[in-house]
């Protein structure tokens, strides 16, 4: 991701689908916000669109980040105080990479039911 240009037809797409309507916020009479718009599809990716814009052409494109997990390839903006995030989501891939390395240090233990030092065996149905 870092260092790479983006080639100019993905450019246009971009730029093309940024200028269509987004969607609109409406305030119903219970005082709730409701988004609306003719064509709801284009619209929602106008709004990503020009959200995408923004976060290039702004300050924050510093921290987006990839995640680190080899079978993730999901971006994510790193918020973090220290800015040392790896992970798109501790929930998802962080949790998956720390088990990992657990195993990795105790000698490669996967969890296939079978038991092991600290686990009995799962019986099988």
């Amino acid at each position: 991701m870092a260092g790479r240009e983006p080639a100019p037809a993905d450019l246009a797409e971009l730029n093309a689908a940024a200028a269509r309507p987004d969607l609109a916020p409406q305030l119903t009479a219970e005082g709730a916000v409701h988004w609306h718009a003719e064509r709801a599809v284009p619209a929602a990716l106008a709004t990503v669109a020009r959200d995408a814009v923004l976060l290039a052409g702004g300050p924050l494109l510093s921290r987006v980040k990839e995640c680190e997990r080899p079978e993730c390839s999901l971006l994510f903006l790193d918020d973090s105080q220290a800015r040392r995030r790896r992970w798109c989501a501790m929930e998802r891939c962080g949790n998956l990479a720390k088990i990992a390395a657990y195993r990795s240090r105790r000698g490669g233990e996967k969890l296939d039911g079978k038991g092991g030092p600290d686990r009995p065996a799962v019986e099988e149905p």
